[in-house]
């Protein structure tokens, strides 16, 4: 019986999967070693692209907490509720209904507790003797709870009582106001449809304010809080009382159309310590819901008023929403880029793998192998390297993000770790996109890669071993050259027109923007371009070294230079591979350090000094004399500037002064050299210098920006008049003594100058002035200090003036970031990616270089070159090759400094000249890490250097014997 077509076929296909699956074997067991490598680059890629988005899910997460837990009521969900007729059975169901809206979809999770629930009464009249006519508002707290949170001075907390009286405690402030103590009672009356109800109340207690701020005392009913008018003018005080007696008083008061209703806040406590970035969106668009859902539900029981979610934490998520959405765009361009580098490394190592076997591919055809059977045995290789990478990487992923996250983020906020170590599978699901993609392009370069070898025969090896001879496509259309040409007269142009925004800052800001975002995405095809350029000059640059090694008389440089020429394709591969790490790992490095100090030049900026602000106002009957020997002589203070500030309202825009005392001014402030021409300190001579021109001249010195300058085309000693106050009662001439670029504190340029335009004066000399035109002293109330580091009097200076802003703590702020810390972290893994995987793709491609020469190494041993010959060929060889992969690659990142700075701009999202300034203020200059880039290329150096020692001692000790027996052909 002969059997059917499909069965053939079935027996057919099983035999050629078997076939496929016998050669995949063989060749894993002959090729485990360089197989093992391959997966390691392939892991290490897996590891760096996932690495990003769980770090900054991280950094996020604990950035977001913080905040939350240190906000009032950052912990809680509040919802406040008026109503006129507060029976216990729409207290339930309103309950009820809350409870059903909150504690479903994202906010579940986070509303484990059961709320608490606070009762305010409507505005309760009481008399004691002489203080007739105030008024107070019950505060109902759980008296459990607020046992844990009240300090008694007197007496004790209010408890439940089953009498009808309602025991309250109060401060001592509103004890002494009303002449009342622990154990009086009170008579008072709640205002009622049906009349005034009597209320009897006991005071049981004093209490006394909290010495810090407790978010268990909700701001809306604060016992504690300040003394306010009541709508009918009577004081208004608010106390503290125990909940249920309260509730069973209400359960029966109607109050009138028109009055001031019960209030009931129900406090939902929110589980601060799970927070998860990830989850922000949808935490974010629920509680933007909640408003209309909480009016709308609640607003169809009877009696309720009003009905609206209150909180710190509704602000919170919408505003970390936003961030998140930005940031999301930055580390996926960060994360484009390193992907870019990592993939193109990735995409040689797969090459190499398929070139290191090409001999073996070429014989296999030509003993009746068809192209199936190797493409599908290559295929099986990669399937299975893949996949080992694709399950271990995210994995390994988080052991990354653990120890980078122990270098960069505080002791307290690592706690945030818990999101991706608690559950680690979910955590590596959730960069499963990022994996995939990863393996999944690293595959699809293998691929073509394997498809070309599969078509090779041993004639067609030979022929492409002796010499290559096929052109890429872009070489064949010279797409290179027009691209070479365009880019690099695009980075010219790109140069000086960078350079013109920074010295001028007078542009249409739209267009500095566009710079800005064009400077971030140009490196990579700039580094396209140079890697192109230099693939067109390697012969020519081969042939200029042959020509030196030549003159040198050097047999083994001679033979070294030939022999690259011959079979260039190898060498040039270590050199990108080399260049491209070393350019990618400088601009990285730089981008990292410039985005670090551009958190303290921002700080520094934004203050001034070490310290800067306002006057305490005990201070305000003080002569100028009394407080610099006062602030001058505190400890740890180096030198301490008193003046005056003030914000003018001028046609020509909101108007800085800034009166200082011209004789400290330079030994306090923090004054870069960009921001004028000439030194603080002779500037500020300059105005010592003027102040008898005040009684002379009647005139004021002054030390103009370059806003005000150009508005009024001034020259230096050219007057102008100002309005100082909106009477237009003092009008001071000034006279421009010089032009400074910026001012410390203020965010305008000549693009817009609409906002604080900013001038310097001697304090005395201004003082002068004012004095004589308004016939009143100039009370100073501004304060700048220079102080040392030391903990103990940077502490005790926070204490005593804790509303002066503060240089190191808005810098520290500004490092703990969340989103300087997302930006460093992934440009930290770019470093790494770039680094690691060059020298593994660097490594391996020169390993492979010698190994495959073996058998032509042996047969020059074997016509009489002796071991040490041999060794210097390979030295020349590699040496040459190294050399010349870090001078492109260190020219190549000299080349991409350029861009940093615009680089840094457009990162700086958390920078204070983004909120007033479409330029970036103060100018960014950039910081090159000479330091740590030398370390980094010596490190590499010693690397390379192993390598090719090692290099040199394989070929020279080979084994003749070995080598020369029959190969695989």
């Amino acid at each position: 019986m002969v059997p059917s077509t499909s069965l053939l076929a079935r027996q057919s296909y099983v035999h050629q999967w078997s076939a496929i699956a016998r050669l995949a074997g063989w060749r894993f067991r002959q090729m485990w070693r360089f197989l093992l490598v391959t997966w390691l680059g392939m892991l290490a890629m897996v590891v760096l692209a996932c690495a990003p988005p769980l770090f900054s899910q991280v950094a996020i997460s604990a950035d977001l907490r913080n905040t939350a837990a240190t906000s009032p009521d950052g912990q809680s969900i509040l919802v406040s509720v008026t109503s006129i007729a507060p029976t216990n059975q729409q207290v339930s169901e309103a309950e009820q209904q809350l409870d059903h809206l909150l504690k479903q979809g994202a906010l579940a999770p986070y509303l484990h507790a059961a709320p608490q629930l606070i009762v305010q009464t409507s505005p309760l009249s009481f008399s004691t003797t002489g203080k007739n006519g105030t008024e107070i508002v019950l505060d109902g707290y759980d008296p459990t709870q607020t046992a844990q949170h009240a300090t008694v001075l007197q007496g004790r907390l209010p408890r439940d009582t089953n009498d009808g009286t309602i025991e309250i405690a109060i401060t001592q402030e509103l004890a002494s106001n009303l002449g009342i103590r622990p154990g009086a009672t009170i008579t008072s009356q709640a205002e009622g449809i049906g009349g005034r109800q009597d209320w009897k109340l006991r005071l049981v207690g004093i209490i006394a304010p909290p010495s810090k701020p407790d978010p268990f005392w909700l701001s809306a009913a604060n016992p504690f809080g300040p003394l306010y008018p009541s709508a009918s003018g009577a004081p208004l005080n608010n106390v503290l009382a125990a909940r249920e007696p309260v509730r069973a008083k209400i359960a029966n008061l109607q109050i009138p159309p028109g009055k001031d209703g019960t209030h009931l806040i129900w406090n939902y406590p929110f589980d601060v310590s799970h927070l998860d970035a990830n989850a922000i969106p949808a935490l974010s668009q629920q509680t933007s819901d909640l408003d209309f859902q909480i009016a709308n539900t609640l607003g169809q029981i009877p009696n309720i008023s009003y009905a609206i979610p209150t909180g710190s934490l509704f602000d919170i998520l919408s505003t970390y929403a936003t961030r998140i959405l930005v940031l999301q765009i930055v580390i996926a361009s960060l994360l484009v880029l390193i992907l870019a580098i990592i993939l193109f490394l990735v995409g040689i190592m797969g090459d190499m793998l398929v070139e290191r076997q090409a001999a073996i591919i070429a014989i296999l055809r030509s003993r009746g192998a068809t192209q199936e059977h190797i493409f599908g045995a290559f295929i099986v290789q990669g399937l299975v390297i893949g996949l080992a990478a694709l399950l271990a990487g995210p994995l390994l992923a988080i052991l990354l993000v653990q120890w980078i996250a122990s270098l960069l983020l505080t002791p307290e906020n690592q706690a945030t770790l818990n999101i991706i170590t608690a559950h680690p599978l979910d955590a590596a699901l959730t960069i499963k996109w990022y994996a995939l993609v990863a393996v999944g392009v690293a595959f699809l370069v293998m691929l073509v890669a394997i498809n070309r070898s599969s078509k090779l025969d041993i004639v067609s090896l030979r022929r492409e071993s002796a010499r290559s001879s096929l052109n890429p496509l872009w070489r064949r259309l010279n797409l290179d050259l027009f691209a070479i040409v365009v880019i690099i007269a695009g980075y010219i142009a790109y140069s000086f027109l960078w350079q013109g925004f920074i010295v001028s800052q007078s542009d249409n800001p739209i267009i500095y923007n566009l710079a800005k975002v064009v400077g971030f995405i140009a490196p990579p095809l700039l580094v396209a371009a140079l890697l192109m350029l230099f693939l067109r000059l390697f012969p020519f640059i081969l042939q200029l070294a042959a020509a030196l090694a030549a003159k040198k008389r050097s047999a083994s440089a001679v033979l070294a230079i030939v022999q690259i020429q011959r079979t260039s394709r190898p060498a040039a591969r270590i050199v990108v591979l080399l260049a491209l790490a070393i350019a990618s790992s400088c601009f990285l490095l730089t981008l990292m350090t410039t985005k670090q100090v551009r958190t303290s030049e921002t700080a520094s900026f934004d203050v001034g000094a070490d310290f800067n602000g306002a006057l305490p106002s005990s201070d305000a009957n003080k002569s100028f004399d009394a407080l610099k020997t006062q602030y001058a002589t505190l400890p740890g203070v180096q030198s301490a500037t008193v003046g005056y500030s003030d914000d003018l309202s001028n046609p020509l825009g909101d108007i800085l002064i800034f009166g200082v005392d011209a004789n400290t001014y330079a030994h306090t402030a923090i004054w870069p050299a960009q921001n004028s021409a000439q030194p603080l300190s002779n500037l500020t001579s300059q105005l010592v210098a003027h102040r008898n021109d005040v009684s002379k001249q009647n005139v004021v010195y002054a030390l103009v920006d370059s806003t005000l300058w150009q508005k009024y085309a001034l020259t230096p000693g050219a007057s102008f008049t100002l309005d100082m106050n909106e009477t237009h009662t003092l009008r001071v001439t000034f006279v421009a003594l010089a032009e400074v670029n910026s001012i410390p504190g203020t965010y305008n340029t000549p693009a817009n100058p609409d906002s604080d335009i900013g001038l310097i004066v001697d304090y005395q000399s201004y003082a002068s002035v004012y004095t004589k035109a308004l016939k009143q002293r100039l009370v100073p109330n501004t304060l700048w200090l220079r102080t040392s580091d030391d903990a103990a009097s940077l502490a005790q200076i926070r204490t005593l003036l804790p509303n002066l802003k503060d240089r190191r703590l808005l810098t520290q702020m500004n490092q703990e970031n969340s989103t300087h810390i997302d930006i460093i972290g992934a440009l930290a893994i770019g470093v790494g990616a770039a680094l690691i995987l060059a020298l593994i793709g660097t490594l391996l491609s020169s390993w492979l270089n010698a190994f495959n020469r073996l058998t032509g190494f042996a047969l020059m041993r074997a016509i009489g070159m002796a071991p040490r010959q041999i060794a210097a060929l390979m030295l020349w060889e590699q040496g040459f090759v190294y050399i010349l992969g870090f001078l492109l690659g260190i020219g190549m990142g000299a080349l991409l400094i350029v861009f940093v700075a615009p680089a840094v701009t457009l990162l700086d999202l958390s920078g204070p000249s983004a909120l007033y300034n479409p330029f970036d203020l103060p100018p960014l200059s950039t910081v090159i890490p000479y330091v740590q880039i030398g370390i980094l290329l010596g490190g590499l150096g010693v690397i390379c250097l192993i390598a090719l020692l090692s290099m040199g001692n394989l070929v020279a000790r080979l084994s003749l014997g070995q080598r020369l027996r029959i190969n695989e052909d």
